[in-house]
């Protein structure tokens, strides 16, 4: 089934090998240090890191406002790819989604790409429009990046060259030109 008006697709260049990058998709300590959009904080409640396992957390917003959210794991391959889906667990109002990570190995770096794959156009134009999911994905991308810089030794930050971001929108309505 085509993809095409359904997805969102992200890609960053990360200054880490595949497995670090990869280590902090899935380590809850990791995650609370960077994941969410600007200002957000994370909390896991609970991770079962197998496919069929699944990931609570929330995420406590900027508006004090605290939005829960439960992943099932559809697929794990360490340091490759991560898949999972993003259900319903009443009480959040978000429409589910799947969410597919590629950790592509390029030499001393990793090409990371995100990809968000919604059921309808329908429901990626509403999660577009009401959170913001396109800016909230750059600055997940962009947070982590800077955690990066942050644990990693200073000699292999200046020994690499600087990351990029790469967006695309596939068939988005109502998407302002870049």
């Amino acid at each position: 089934m085509s993809t095409v008006n359904r997805e969102l697709v992200f890609q960053r260049i990360y200054h880490a090998q595949a497995e670090l990058v990869y280590f902090m998709w899935t380590d809850p300590m990791q995650l609370s240090q960077w994941y969410g959009p600007n200002g957000y904080t994370l909390t896991t409640e609970k991770m079962d890191l197998h496919p069929g396992g699944s990931w609570s957390y929330t995420l406590q917003g900027t508006n004090g406002k605290n939005y829960s959210n439960q992943v099932l794991f559809l697929e794990l391959e360490r340091p490759g790819k991560i898949v999972y889906r993003y259900i319903e667990d009443g009480s959040s109002v978000a429409t589910p989604f799947v969410m597919q990570l590629f950790f592509e190995p390029e030499g001393a770096t990793t090409r990371l790409t995100l990809q968000l794959v919604f059921d309808t156009p329908e429901d990626l134009e509403w999660m577009a429009r009401c959170y913001e999911v396109i800016g909230g994905c750059r600055q997940i991308l962009q947070r982590l990046a800077k955690y990066l810089d942050i644990i990693q030794p200073a000699e292999k930050k200046f020994a690499q060259p600087k990351g990029s971001l790469i967006f695309a929108t596939e068939g988005l309505p109502n998407t302002p030109a870049m």
